[in-house]
Protein backbone atom coordinates (compact mmCIF):
# COMPACT_ATOMS: atom_id res chain seq x y z
CA UNK A 1 0.00 0.00 0.00
CA UNK A 2 1.29 3.45 -0.87
CA UNK A 3 0.51 6.56 1.07
CA UNK A 4 0.11 10.04 -0.27
CA UNK A 5 2.38 12.72 1.13
CA UNK A 6 0.66 15.09 3.51
CA UNK A 7 -0.72 18.14 1.76
CA UNK A 8 1.20 21.31 2.41
CA UNK A 9 -0.62 24.37 3.61
CA UNK A 10 -1.27 27.02 1.00
CA UNK A 11 1.34 29.78 1.05
CA UNK A 12 0.33 32.92 2.91
CA UNK A 13 1.41 36.53 2.85
CA UNK A 14 1.66 39.02 0.05
CA UNK A 15 1.26 37.88 -3.57
CA UNK A 16 5.04 38.19 -4.02
CA UNK A 17 5.68 36.07 -0.91
CA UNK A 18 3.20 33.39 -2.07
CA UNK A 19 4.80 33.38 -5.51
CA UNK A 20 8.30 32.98 -4.03
CA UNK A 21 7.12 30.19 -1.71
CA UNK A 22 5.51 28.21 -4.55
CA UNK A 23 8.68 28.49 -6.64
CA UNK A 24 10.72 27.28 -3.66
CA UNK A 25 8.40 24.31 -2.99
CA UNK A 26 8.31 23.28 -6.64
CA UNK A 27 11.76 23.96 -8.12
CA UNK A 28 11.24 22.01 -11.33
CA UNK A 29 8.44 21.36 -13.81
CA UNK A 30 8.98 18.32 -16.04
CA UNK A 31 7.32 17.44 -19.37
CA UNK A 32 7.91 13.69 -19.09
CA UNK A 33 6.27 12.28 -22.20
CA UNK A 34 3.23 12.12 -24.43
CA UNK A 35 1.32 9.26 -26.01
CA UNK A 36 -1.04 9.20 -28.94
CA UNK A 37 -3.38 6.42 -29.92
CA UNK A 38 -6.62 5.35 -31.49
CA UNK A 39 -9.75 4.90 -29.41
CA UNK A 40 -12.53 3.79 -31.76
CA UNK A 41 -12.84 6.56 -34.35
CA UNK A 42 -11.17 9.06 -32.01
CA UNK A 43 -7.52 10.03 -31.60
CA UNK A 44 -6.39 10.38 -28.00
CA UNK A 45 -3.31 12.31 -26.89
CA UNK A 46 -2.16 12.18 -23.28
CA UNK A 47 0.60 14.25 -21.73
CA UNK A 48 2.57 13.53 -18.55
CA UNK A 49 3.80 16.44 -16.48
CA UNK A 50 5.34 16.55 -13.02
CA UNK A 51 5.61 19.51 -10.68
CA UNK A 52 8.44 18.36 -8.46
CA UNK A 53 8.61 16.95 -5.97
CA UNK A 54 5.18 15.29 -5.74
CA UNK A 55 2.47 16.58 -8.08
CA UNK A 56 1.70 14.80 -11.35
CA UNK A 57 -0.67 15.77 -14.15
CA UNK A 58 -1.93 13.59 -17.02
CA UNK A 59 -4.24 15.74 -19.16
CA UNK A 60 -5.61 14.32 -22.37
CA UNK A 61 -7.14 15.65 -25.55
CA UNK A 62 -9.54 13.55 -27.62
CA UNK A 63 -10.23 14.35 -31.27
CA UNK A 64 -13.57 12.76 -32.22
CA UNK A 65 -14.53 11.34 -35.62
CA UNK A 66 -11.00 11.29 -37.04
CA UNK A 67 -10.52 10.40 -40.70
CA UNK A 68 -8.00 7.65 -40.02
CA UNK A 69 -7.07 7.11 -43.65
CA UNK A 70 -5.70 10.67 -43.74
CA UNK A 71 -3.90 10.28 -40.40
CA UNK A 72 -2.28 7.02 -41.53
CA UNK A 73 -0.93 8.74 -44.67
CA UNK A 74 0.97 11.17 -42.47
CA UNK A 75 4.56 10.21 -41.54
CA UNK A 76 4.72 9.11 -37.90
CA UNK A 77 7.51 11.62 -37.20
CA UNK A 78 5.29 14.48 -38.38
CA UNK A 79 2.37 13.34 -36.25
CA UNK A 80 4.59 13.02 -33.18
CA UNK A 81 6.15 16.43 -33.78
CA UNK A 82 2.67 18.01 -33.88
CA UNK A 83 1.67 16.36 -30.61
CA UNK A 84 4.99 17.11 -28.95
CA UNK A 85 4.39 20.80 -29.66
CA UNK A 86 0.77 20.56 -28.54
CA UNK A 87 2.16 19.19 -25.26
CA UNK A 88 4.44 22.23 -24.94
CA UNK A 89 1.41 24.50 -25.23
CA UNK A 90 -0.56 22.37 -22.76
CA UNK A 91 2.44 22.40 -20.41
CA UNK A 92 2.11 26.13 -19.82
CA UNK A 93 -1.36 25.71 -18.31
CA UNK A 94 0.08 23.45 -15.60
CA UNK A 95 3.45 25.19 -15.15
CA UNK A 96 1.74 28.43 -14.14
CA UNK A 97 0.36 26.71 -11.01
CA UNK A 98 3.72 27.35 -9.34
CA UNK A 99 5.92 29.04 -12.00
CA UNK A 100 8.79 26.66 -11.24
CA UNK A 101 12.17 28.27 -11.87
CA UNK A 102 13.22 25.33 -14.06
CA UNK A 103 11.42 23.56 -16.90
CA UNK A 104 12.74 20.18 -18.06
CA UNK A 105 11.49 18.64 -21.31
CA UNK A 106 12.12 14.89 -21.50
CA UNK A 107 9.62 14.07 -24.23
CA UNK A 108 11.00 12.19 -27.23
CA UNK A 109 10.14 12.73 -30.89
CA UNK A 110 11.42 10.98 -34.00
CA UNK A 111 14.12 12.56 -36.13
CA UNK A 112 12.77 14.35 -39.22
CA UNK A 113 13.69 11.34 -41.38
CA UNK A 114 11.81 9.05 -38.95
CA UNK A 115 14.80 6.74 -38.47
CA UNK A 116 15.68 7.26 -34.84
CA UNK A 117 14.42 8.88 -31.68
CA UNK A 118 15.75 12.28 -30.75
CA UNK A 119 15.82 12.77 -27.01
CA UNK A 120 14.95 16.31 -26.11
CA UNK A 121 16.26 16.74 -22.61
CA UNK A 122 16.60 20.47 -22.31
CA UNK A 123 16.73 22.25 -19.01
CA UNK A 124 15.71 25.85 -19.17
CA UNK A 125 16.19 28.09 -16.20
CA UNK A 126 13.30 30.50 -16.16
CA UNK A 127 14.40 33.03 -13.58
CA UNK A 128 11.58 35.48 -14.25
CA UNK A 129 8.29 34.31 -15.81
CA UNK A 130 7.51 37.86 -16.90
CA UNK A 131 10.13 38.02 -19.68
CA UNK A 132 9.01 39.52 -22.95
CA UNK A 133 8.98 37.14 -25.91
CA UNK A 134 12.30 38.44 -27.31
CA UNK A 135 14.05 38.23 -23.94
CA UNK A 136 12.73 34.70 -23.36
CA UNK A 137 13.78 33.61 -26.85
CA UNK A 138 17.28 34.95 -26.19
CA UNK A 139 17.48 33.20 -22.80
CA UNK A 140 16.30 29.91 -24.33
CA UNK A 141 18.84 30.24 -27.14
CA UNK A 142 21.70 30.81 -24.69
CA UNK A 143 20.63 27.74 -22.68
CA UNK A 144 20.36 25.53 -25.78
CA UNK A 145 16.58 25.42 -25.49
CA UNK A 146 15.72 26.79 -28.92
CA UNK A 147 13.94 23.49 -29.58
CA UNK A 148 11.08 25.04 -27.64
CA UNK A 149 10.72 27.80 -30.20
CA UNK A 150 10.99 25.83 -33.41
CA UNK A 151 10.96 22.32 -34.76
CA UNK A 152 13.07 19.64 -33.12
CA UNK A 153 16.71 19.90 -34.17
CA UNK A 154 17.67 17.83 -37.17
CA UNK A 155 19.27 14.55 -36.11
Amino acid sequence: MTTKPAAQAAPTGSPAARFAELRKRHPRFVYERFTIGRVGRALRAQFRFRLEPEIEFAPEIIFEQVEWARVEEMPRATLETYFFHLGLVEMLSYWKAACSPEIVVRAVVLSPDGRRAVSIVETISVADPLYGADELAEKLKRSGGDVLLAEARKA
